[in-house]
């Protein structure tokens, strides 16, 4: 459950004001005059915990309602949770020791009124987690680590699942590039159009060789998958054109008319159907030939239900975007937000919290929802480039899957969905999932928290504007003034009934 009307809520981020209980040597130098030094404005909570995190190899500081077993709801107290990494070589007993000076802080010293917050520090398996290879690739191709990870991180960049599965997520949507040539220009084509997949950047980068992209030349051709049919509202599948020049039997079944063979009616009315399909395919395909191959080709396209590997080139949202004249293009029903709306109303024993409730449709589990946690949690991020290390701390939004909603084989994210949109209860795109906790037994287990099930978004509208600042500086698009048009759907939200009235 959400972490609700806690106190922390408030105190986390507000910076605090000195008050006559506070010890001055918590806001001021020994030089300062009392009197003055009780005037002045201190760090928020949550910056004074991560001073005391400075020399701590910590990856995510987050306030999250856990949960204690055998306890009702209302006794369910927040966790300042400081989750590590299993790979950071953190000892019992410095774990203790941070766990100790965040816990003095928090409620003896400072805060009072939190006495009954506690403070753990946790050993989780996220993924994905960062690798040092991705950011110096991209560092070569002049995109910097602080580039990828700044106050707020963008669409996990920079940051890679650990179990080798890289190279399989989620296709999030479509951006279109549009470039119209500056004044300044000279020799320039009026306009220019490139189609971008919206999805995240460890998806497309393949670890193994990472550098060939840049010395040799070679493309790189990592595939991405998108949910399948059964998962999403799709619109009339067709028939791409590599089906048509790939596939054996309607290959014959040219040659036989093209050698005058003898063929029944039932051969002549499928090589007339799929020719139909080849020249409504064409102008498609055309559309295709604009897609930026820096990110990669797309296999599967979006409403076909296919396994990784099958060669299907996504045309099927180009056709959208070709039979609307507009930047938008239906996006798939989760499923019906009024039945969402319904099952989620308070009972007289259950809190109104549906609001708080968030959906993702992915590759690897389908549609699954979560709660958003109420407050933002930090990322630190560690990078090393030329034997410096780089720390960066950035925040991110939290989705916790309470512990009742858990099963063996689902959460709410796994390795495969990275990429998918994020979206709230009004069916608005709230953000892109990029990681998350699996779901593992612990041996022994812990007694004390429910740790299952936390998972991070990065948020829509910062993604967007960095991918629009690094637009601007594309070589590609030297000399135009470049807008970027969100493509799959209206990160505003839908109206069902705009998209009935088409059907």
């Amino acid at each position: 459950m959400p972490i609700s009307d806690h106190p922390i809520v408030d105190l986390f981020d507000n910076v605090e004001r000195a008050s006559p209980s506070t010890p001055t040597s918590a806001i001021a130098s020994v030089n300062d005059d009392p009197e003055e030094a009780m005037k002045k404005e201190t760090k928020s909570m949550r910056d004074s915990i991560i001073d005391i995190l400075s020399d701590f190899k910590w990856f995510c500081l987050a306030v999250v309602r856990l949960g204690f077993p055998g306890l009702d709801d209302s006794q369910n107290i927040p966790t300042v949770a400081i989750i590590v990494l299993p790979d950071s070589n953190v000892t019992v007993g410095e774990a203790l020791d941070v766990a100790c000076k965040v816990a003095d802080y928090v409620y003896h010293n400072r805060f009072e009124q939190l006495y009954d917050v506690a403070v753990e520090v946790l050993s989780m398996d996220i993924s994905p987690l960062h690798d040092t290879r991705v950011s110096e690739f991209m560092a070569d191709i002049k995109y910097t680590f602080e580039d990828a990870f700044d106050d707020s991180p963008s669409i996990g960049v920079s940051i890679e699942n650990p179990s080798g599965n890289s190279g399989v997520g989620t296709l999030g949507g479509y951006l279109r590039v549009s470039g119209r040539a500056s004044a300044s220009s000279i020799d320039v084509p009026d306009s220019k159009i490139k189609y971008m997949a919206l999805t995240c950047h460890h998806v497309l980068t393949k670890n193994e060789a990472p550098y060939e992209f840049t010395t040799s030349g070679q493309d790189i051709e990592p595939f991405v998958n998108c949910p399948s049919f059964d998962d999403f509202w799709c619109w009339q599948q067709d028939l791409s054109l590599s089906d048509m020049e790939k596939n054996k039997d309607l290959r014959r079944l040219r040659e036989m008319r093209y050698k005058g063979s003898r063929m029944n009616a039932r051969q002549q009315n499928i090589l007339r159907y799929y020719e139909a399909k080849y020249i409504k395919t064409k102008p498609m395909i055309e559309k295709l030939e604009k897609f930026d191959i820096v990110l990669g080709n797309v296999y599967c396209s979006s409403g076909v239900g296919a396994q990784a590997g099958l060669c299907n080139s996504d045309f099927d949202a180009f056709a959208k975007i070709t039979h609307y004249d507009r930047s938008l293009v239906p996006p798939w029903r989760i499923q019906s937000l009024q039945e969402l709306k319904e099952s989620l109303n308070p009972t007289a024993n259950r809190q109104p919290i549906w609001k708080d409730v968030v959906c993702k449709v992915g590759k690897r589990t389908g549609r699954t929802f979560g709660v958003l946690n109420q407050i933002h949690p930090s990322m630190n991020v560690r990078s090393s480039r030329n034997g410096e290390e780089k720390s960066r701390t950035g925040r991110t939004v939290l989705v916790l899957v309470p512990k009742a909603a858990l099963d063996d084989t689902k959460t709410f994210g796994s390795p495969g969905d990275s990429g998918s949109l994020v979206y709230d209860y009004e069916g608005k795109i709230m953000g892109i999932y990029f990681g998350g906790q699996r779901y593992e037994p612990y041996n022994p287990p812990i007694e004390v928290s429910c740790v299952d099930g936390l998972h991070f978004v990065a948020p829509i509208a910062p993604t967007l504007e960095s991918i629009q600042a690094v637009v601007k500086t594309d070589p590609a698009f030297s000399g135009y003034d470049v807008e970027v048009e969100f493509l799959w759907a209206d990160e505003n939200g839908w109206d069902d009934n705009e998209w009935d009235e088409n059907e």
